[in-house]
């Protein structure tokens, strides 16, 4: 009896098994070849379905009863494709056509985890997906950025590099990794150069001056980096090569335990250039670079927690002007999102943020001679709390921010002409409370074409002590500033067309950071009046449309679609802090312009032809600024033109871009300043990528040219627009 039971079960347990089918393959984008992640597949009308991996690979066991069934491949930026059963068992692998018109476009996600400024004021955003700068040849963040007509790279011959938004200052845009904010509690700015593009899932750039969620200072917008959870290699390696005799190299590895992810990625990196008009040997500017980033994030019942840790030392060497940086960057932060106890929808973070720099600089000349050394160390702990009330047609979100930021500050000016030192010590503490409210109101309307209609408002008050002491003196300084904002936003649709609109109306507000105090004190007494700094006010309205579309195959064959956006600003400064030099000293000072004000429109223009293989992409900026001195080397209009061209792997990306008139002060060989004027110009950056994938090991291939029409413009001796080549390398496994 017992071998006649054991006997039936292992039948029935055959019989099972013979009653279903497994399907595997990998789904991959018809044009790029680039896997995809996150796709549904499912028997329609049944509950039998998975979902790729990050490899883009799935497995679906089908039952043997639905042999006339079709599979269904469902993923929110590509058309949806239904294969039947008999053909999907001959396929390995299935392409996905890409759509022009992404289901849930106005929300901003991926793989289900929201942007964590998504509940900030509409305003306009762009989201710049890895496959659109992926292995490209872009050196860094900022490189890649650059190619929007809204934003400007500042980068300094110490290598460093900044990014201006709508004509702005630096200090104007903030820049956050994964919600992290990066700006360092000295200056308000961030070197983007130390963000490498490799394994960084997207970029969101949000335009405007209404943001509140993110904190004091993004008058002009903000960046967030949201790098990748899972990848789809364990270990990575790549080698560029360049003009200037640069070169980088980096290690990427990566390693999931169940729901656990892991990363960790190391680069190093330098380049040599020689000033104009120097013998062979002499007169080099010398930059060397060496990054560390690391990643882990568990996901559990729905939530999320994540660690990152960012480290960099950048060390440059102008032998022309005599100029030493050694400068240290670092990262650490962590995050939770999701649930505690009963209670859904809890945002928190906490981070610290380390800088540490030292400079020398040799200002001698035939007229006189002097040294001057600075040291500077400044830490900062950043807390935040976030909490989301969903309703049936109300969302309130609120939020804490804190911080505690320290600075250690020392500069020594030697002349030995004179046999006299001059040193300057400060030590500053800076405590930073914010809260912020947010109501939206979301109505449903019966209009065809206007369904939905949004009306926000936005509370946000700032309270900062800053506490200084000097060899001279000591002091406290306490500013509260209360601002509010105002919203509405529209979103339609209308057979094969989406629209979105907003307008926004409202205040912002800015702190003198800690370098423009210590630095306004330096350069007079402190008892001057006109050292007391007072915080920047911006009052101003952002208004934006955008639409975009799929084109019928029954009026043009050729075109997929089209999207179109138009952008209207303008902000009035109060108190707008300014920059200026005293000649023969290297540093700035700085004061508060009474009014100032910054307007413009912007607006993009994409076509999309032969199933998305071809794209064309117009992009055009223009902005009236009142006064250069309080926002320096910024130009007025910018134009670019984009082709792009993705066949079987093949990717080829023309840039075009044509940049206004800028002008600026720069520091003379002397040690003086004078007014410097870079005239407009056009030009263009040509990157040309192929991936080859070999059983497990994927191959990395990459060409770009810089500047292809090369000009003979220089700043301080070295060249600005000259051409340039890059070469990248890599493999994957």
């Amino acid at each position: 009896m017992t071998r006649l039971c054991c006997f039936t079960l292992i039948l029935s347990s055959c019989i099972c098994f013979a009653q279903q089918i497994t399907i595997t393959g990998d789904i991959r984008d018809q044009n790029t070849h680039e896997k995809i992640s996150n796709v549904n597949i499912f028997v329609k009308n049944s509950q039998v379905g998975t979902t790729s991996t990050v490899n883009g690979q799935f497995s679906l066991d089908i039952p043997t009863s639905h042999p006339d069934s079709l599979v269904v491949f469902q993923h929110i930026a590509y058309k949806v494709r239904e294969i039947a059963l008999d053909s999907l068992r001959q396929l390995t692998t299935i392409y996905l056509q890409p759509r022009i018109i992404p289901l849930s476009q106005l929300r901003i996600e991926a793989q289900g985890e929201p942007s964590g400024i998504q509940s900030d004021l509409p305003q306009a955003i762009t989201i710049k997906r890895a496959d659109n700068f992926a292995n490209r040849g872009f050196i860094d963040a900022a490189d890649y950025l650059s190619t929007d007509q809204s934003i400007q790279v500042e980068e300094q011959i110490s290598g460093k590099k900044s990014i201006s938004i709508r004509g702005s200052n630096p200090d104007d845009v903030l820049v956050l990794y994964n919600g992290i904010k990066m700006n360092s509690a000295f200056d308000n700015t961030f070197d983007l150069s130390l963000i490498d593009l490799e394994d960084i899932e997207r970029l969101e750039i949000f335009r405007g001056s209404q943001t509140s969620v993110t904190g004091t200072g993004g008058f002009a917008g903000v960046v967030n980096i949201v790098p990748k959870i899972e990848r789809d290699y364990l270990i990575k390696f790549q080698q560029r090569v360049g003009t200037y005799n640069s070169g980088t190299w980096g290690l990427s590895l990566y390693k999931n335990f169940n729901d656990l992810h892991s990363a960790y990625s190391y680069r190093k990196g330098g380049s040599t250039r020689q000033f104009s008009g120097s013998d062979f040997g002499q007169d080099y500017l010398i930059n060397k670079s060496e990054q560390h980033t690391a990643n882990l994030d568990y996901r559990f019942d729905n939530n999320l927690l994540s660690a990152s840790y960012l480290r960099s030392h950048l060390d440059y060497d102008n032998q022309r002007y005599r100029e030493n940086i050694n400068n240290m960057d670092q990262l650490v932060s962590l995050r939770y999102r999701g649930r505690i106890f009963r209670f859904s929808g809890f945002d928190l973070a906490a981070s610290q943020h380390q800088l540490q720099e030292d400079q020398h600089l040799n200002s001698s000349s035939r007229f006189f001679s002097e040294f001057l050394d600075k040291h500077l160390e400044n830490t900062s702990y950043n807390y935040t709390v976030n909490k989301k009330w969903l309703f049936s047609n109300t969302e309130f979100f609120l939020s804490y921010q804190f911080e505690d930021a320290s600075l250690n500050f020392r500069d020594q000016l030697t002349n030995p002409e004179r046999n006299r030192t001059d040193i300057y010590n400060e030590q500053m503490r800076r405590q930073h409370h914010g809260f912020v409210a947010i109501a939206k109101l979301f109505n449903q309307l019966e209009s065809r074409y206007i369904p939905v209609f949004d009306m926000d408002i936005c509370m946000r008050n700032d309270h900062l002590t800053d506490a200084r002491e000097t060899d001279q003196f000591s002091t406290d300084k306490t500013w509260n500033k209360t601002t509010l904002k105002f919203s509405s936003n529209m979103e339609g649709q209308s057979q094969n067309v989406v629209y979105h609109g907003y307008f926004n109306y409202g205040k912002n507000v800015k702190f003198p950071t800690m370098l423009q105090q210590v630095s306004s004190t330096q350069r007079r007494a402190f008892s001057d009046d006109t050292t007391q700094l007072k915080p920047e006010i911006s009052n101003g309205y952002d208004l934006g449309f955008e639409m975009s579309g799929e084109t019928p195959e029954a009026i043009v064959s050729a075109i997929e679609g089209w999207q179109i956006s138009f952008y209207l600003f303008r902000n009035f400064f109060t108190d707008k802090l300014r920059t200026s030099y005293t000649p023969g000293f290297p540093l700035a000072y700085y004061d508060n312009v009474q009014t100032a004000q910054i307007s413009g429109f912007e607006t993009r223009a994409g076509l999309f032809l032969l199933n998305k293989k071809l794209t064309l992409e117009i992009g055009y900026s223009n902005y009236a600024i009142s006064d250069k001195a309080a926002f320096p080397f910024k130009y007025d209009n910018k134009f670019t033109v984009d082709t792009k061209i993705n066949h079987h792997g093949y990717n080829f990306h023309l840039h075009a871009f044509y940049e206004g008139e800028q002008i600026g002060w720069i520091r003379d060989f002397a040690g003086g300043f004078d007014e410097v004027t870079l005239p407009a110009h056009f030009n263009l950056d040509l990157h040309l990528k192929k991936n080859i994938e070999i059983k497990k090991f994927k191959i990395l291939a990459n060409i770009s040219v810089r500047n292809l029409l090369n000009e003979n413009i220089e700043l301080v001796g070295l060249a600005l627009r000259d051409r340039r080549y890059y070469l990248t390398v890599g493999v994957a496994y």
